[in-house]
């Protein structure tokens, strides 16, 4: 009887125990809920705070901030944050209007706007409207050097009120590539409805620099001291090229895209490497030293002049006297090797160290001494050893026997089949 009644007891408080472990699976079910939903809330809110902190920053912070320009505009009550200018086309517009900061009252002084603006070889032209009424573009037909951080710092010292501590504007071809046609500066009437004045600035495709170079241009106030914009132009440099074996290098970002390649024979038999003023030749050791051409240049190593080029000498190598950047590599006409050979060179930019630079390289293929006779009459695509493989009068007379072959085999094969039956 105790048995049953304890039988009893247990029946009826299996119940309560299943749903006490239900509501405990439910409990934790819910908290497991509740904290995905609130980690959901987090990363989203973390999400909003990133994209924020980064506007923020974008605001109050210069892009090239290494050029030794402020790199803030908080707190200083005379610039406003950068600005990019639009781009239409090949040019960039820059508008600048006359509107306040609003701390501009706190300051005591008129603020500034600061635009960047970045011109290359696809986009050369840069059009600055000066908006407000009597505003001038400064400085005219010149540009400030980055040093000045600012046009306010950027005044010709030969005048009344210039300091020594301030700068005064220079030719734009000092931050150009020598040569070529002459930079274009047009005057515009964009803003004379409004009574300002207007610059359109176009720099030709040849006249863009080797590395990033920089300069100010802007508007001024009818007061002497009343600058309205400062746009901060930064310039790109040009893609390396290549014309009738004279390599110009380049060392932007987007400068070396592709490897320069030059060809050597006995009637075009040198070459010439220009790795302008902020270049230097690699391998350092040149004229003894040279890379193995590999379709990976990362693969290439240093291999020796005399490995490649049987009777080679440092005398094959000779500086320019106009240009002390560009040197020329001579192989004599005679001292061609019997089969082609290739190696490469290059040039690159040591001082530019933020990733925002490339190297220049130029693979050099050298013909064979007599590889123009082996195209001639009577003889072959090539000869053995090389790389077209070989050629000869005996392997043309084989492909004439062939021939004449497979011409005369439907009229041979049935009076042959008719022999072998009768036998």
């Amino acid at each position: 009887m105790g048995a049953v009644n304890r039988i009893g007891s247990f029946s009826r408080t299996l119940p309560s125990r299943t749903q006490t472990g239900m509501r405990r699976r439910m409990e934790t079910a819910v908290s497991f809920v509740s904290i995905m939903r609130y980690g959901m809330l987090f990363l989203v809110l973390a999400g909003l705070d990133v994209v924020v902190s980064k506007r923020v920053f974008s605001r109050h912070s210069r892009r090239p901030d290494d050029n030794g320009r402020r790199l803030s505009a908080e707190g200083d009550g005379s610039v406003v944050p950068d600005r990019s200018c639009p781009t239409l086309e090949d040019e960039s517009l820059c508008s600048c209007d006359d509107v306040p900061r609003q701390d501009a009252e706190t300051s005591g002084s008129s603020p500034v706007t600061e635009f960047t603006t970045t011109l290359s070889q696809s986009r050369p032209t840069l059009r600055l409207d000066c908006l407000p009424a009597g505003a001038t573009v400064y400085p005219a037909d010149r540009v400030c050097p980055m040093e000045c951080n600012g046009l306010e710092n950027c005044e010709d010292t030969s005048q009344p009120g210039g300091g020594e501590s301030r700068m005064a504007p220079v030719s734009i071809d000092t931050v150009l590539y020598p040569g070529g046609r002459e930079v274009s500066w047009t005057r515009a009437n964009h803003a004379l409805d409004k009574g300002g004045s207007s610059l359109i600035l176009t720099i030709p495709h040849e006249r863009f620099p080797l590395v990033e170079k920089y300069f100010s241009i802007g508007c001024k106030g009818k007061e002497s001291n009343d600058f309205i914009c400062d746009v901060l132009v930064t310039l790109e440099p040009k893609a390396t090229m290549t014309w009738d074996n004279r390599v110009t290098c380049a060392y932007g970002k987007t400068s070396n895209q592709k490897r320069q390649s030059v060809t050597l024979t006995p009637e075009k038999n040198s070459v010439t490497i220009d790795c302008g003023e902020p270049g230097v030749m690699v391998p350092s050791d040149h004229t003894e030293k040279c890379y193995s051409y590999k379709k990976d240049f990362s693969d290439a190593n240093l291999l020796d002049f005399s490995e490649i080029l049987p009777g080679y000498t440092k005398a094959w190598w000779s500086q320019e006297t106009a240009n002390p950047h560009a040197v020329t590599f001579t192989i004599p006409k005679d001292k061609f090797p019997f089969d082609q050979r290739k190696f490469a060179v290059g040039c690159e930019s040591p001082g530019l160290v933020y990733g925002n630079s490339s190297v220049c390289i130029v693979d050099v293929r050298v013909n064979a001494a007599n590889l123009g006779r082996r195209n001639g009459p009577g003889s072959g695509s090539g000869s053995p050893g090389t790389e077209r493989g070989g050629g000869s009068r005996g392997s043309a007379t084989q492909r004439s026997l062939v021939l004449l072959g497979r011409a005369l085999l439907p009229t041979v094969a049935p009076f042959i089949l008719g022999r072998l039956v009768l036998f």
